[in-house]
């Protein structure tokens, strides 16, 4: 590393060292994503001409047009949330989870990568750890040909199973001030309707895993009166030291992770903290794993759930929005748990719209119904363990808003599921 140089410069000369056509390039995503490094490609299009980029979950405004260049992303997010920006920027869609990406991209996995662009620390003693953004980018790293580092002292260290040796060659560092995106914790609004029907299936003793919902805030409060939780996440976030604060954690148990977001507050106790342990989500989401947790509540969100319990998780009103993520790797890892649960949390409607529907297209599915065992909505839990089509969509209607119920049977009974 050349410290007289300036950051883009530095960040040039790193991307003009591995970049040559006809390459597959994998991003680091989500809050660790390396926004400098992301937009200098604008100024190397040409070295990318023929080459496939992969891209995931985008907190960035921009993304650069690069004509040459086959875009991919597996969670349609930022510049790419809408049909218009994936049309624009001619990106593709592919279903994949994370655990499915981290293996696939990993030392073993059968998926392309010869160069990664990640976000990570500045290197200690030969080494940068991947910061808040592990999951797939470094098993992905430790397999390609070439990697660039977007460093920062902001970034913290996350522990040595999030680091890669930085040779200078085959793993450059530029020294650019990156830090991690931060993002203010879930608001919460008290012990919403939803979030006393959730703490009836949160024992304590639990193991959580979390996924994004707006009633992750609501929860909180309940969750500070349960005790020796364990935490087994896809995303880490403020809401963990407010539970250890509240006493609410095991302290013997390690909290799990493979990304992290919050305030900088967070970012800095994060980098003082030995109780988060961030890992790859080949670990993190391996359904083995997770089907041998103790007590495991898996509880995520989605856009629509249907008569049958099929889940729609990508697809908005206005065209694809978001992908399956971690969510698939989750629901099944806690159904097959004999102690777990998969549960789906969702309001029962929107803006006039119920999200309990009666069919999904089978293209919306993101996968099976028998992964998803309980449904919680404001209006109550449809528990769908050992139920009969005719029972589940009973059950499903029960807890949809009582304006959509008439419909919903209609639509039941002319598809002669009641």
């Amino acid at each position: 590393m050349e410290a007289h140089r300036a950051p883009d410069d530095e960040i040039d000369a790193a991307l003009d060292a591995v970049l040559s056509p006809g390459q597959d390039i994998v991003v680091g995503q989500g809050n660790g994503i390396p926004s400098r490094l992301v937009a200098a490609l604008a100024r190397h299009r040409e070295q990318l001409n023929g080459s496939r980029l992969l891209v995931g979950w985008l907190l960035v405004d921009e993304l650069p047009r690069l004509p040459g260049t086959e875009i991919t992303t597996f969670f349609p997010s930022g510049p790419l949330a809408t049909r218009a920006g994936m049309e624009r920027h001619r990106a593709a869609y592919v279903r994949r989870s994370l655990n499915e990406l981290a293996v696939g991209l990993g030392p073993a996995g059968s998926l392309p990568v010869d160069v990664v662009l990640a976000q990570a620390t500045m290197p200690r003693d030969g080494r940068s750890s991947f910061g808040v953004t592990v999951d797939y980018a470094l098993p992905a790293a430790r397999r390609a040909s070439a990697t660039v580092l977007e460093c920062g002292e902001a970034v913290p260290w996350t522990g040595p199973r999030t680091t890669i040796e930085v040779d200078g060659e085959r793993v450059r560092a530029c020294a650019v001030d990156a830090a991690p995106i931060p993002t203010a914790p879930a608001a919460g609004g008290g012990a919403s309707p939803m979030a006393r029907e959730l703490l009836r299936w949160i024992p304590d003793g639990a193991t959580l895993e979390l996924g994004l919902g707006k009633w992750a805030g609501d929860l909180l409060a309940g969750l500070r009166d349960r005790r020796g939780l364990r935490i087994h996440t896809g995303l880490a976030g403020d809401w963990l030291f407010e539970l250890e604060a509240a006493g609410s954690l095991d302290p013997q148990a390690p909290v799990i992770a493979t990304d992290a977001a919050g305030g900088t507050d967070f970012y800095a106790a994060l980098e003082r903290s030995d109780r988060i342990a961030l890992r790859p989500a080949s670990f993190t989401h391996d359904q083995r794993l997770l089907s041998s947790l103790p007590c495991l509540r898996a509880i995520n969100s989605v856009l629509e759930v249907d008569l049958q319990g099929r889940v729609n998780t990508e697809f908005g009103t206005a065209g694809r929005l978001g992908g399956v993520a971690g969510l698939r790797d989750f629901a099944g890892g806690a159904a097959a748990n004999p102690d777990g649960l998969s549960i789906i949390a969702l309001p029962s409607s929107s803006r006039g719209r119920s999200r309990i529907v009666a069919s999904l297209d089978e293209s919306r599915a993101a996968f099976a119904a028998d992964l998803v065992e309980v449904v919680v909505t404001e209006q109550g839990s449809a528990d769908l363990r050992g139920l009969g089509p005719a029972e589940r969509a009973r059950a499903l209607v029960a807890v949809a808003a009582p304006e959509h119920r008439p419909a919903l049977l209609e639509a039941a009974t002319e598809v002669e599921m009641l």
